[in-house]
């Protein structure tokens, strides 16, 4: 998405849909900006989203998001750079996440 409309979602956060208000707080989800909804989509306000993960750049935006919750996310580092080996299916690396 461009950067200027991930800032609008993530300026209007609430707290999640959880009945324990404890965990409603720790997940919070985002308002989606009127503007960014599709007309006829759903009558359903506030439409919401929940992002776990972005990847930032100056002028876009790549989120990770999910509406069930039930996004799980694995993050491997390295002193060295990835290789095209390292990622390839079978490898040692795809493997550990089996």
């Amino acid at each position: 998405m461009k950067f200027h409309d991930f800032l609008d979602i993530i300026n209007n956060d609430i707290p999640g849909p959880n009945d324990d208000p404890q965990k409603a707080e720790q997940i919070r989800t985002f308002v989606v900006p009127e503007r960014l909804i599709v007309p006829g989509s759903s009558d359903r306000r506030p439409r919401t989203i929940k992002i776990f993960a972005s990847f930032i750049s100056v002028k876009w935006v790549y989120v990770v998001s999910d509406f069930s919750g039930l996004v799980r996310v694995h993050v491997k580092s390295k002193n060295v750079p990835w290789t095209r080996e390292d990622l390839a299916v079978g490898s040692a690396v795809c493997l550990t996440h089996l």
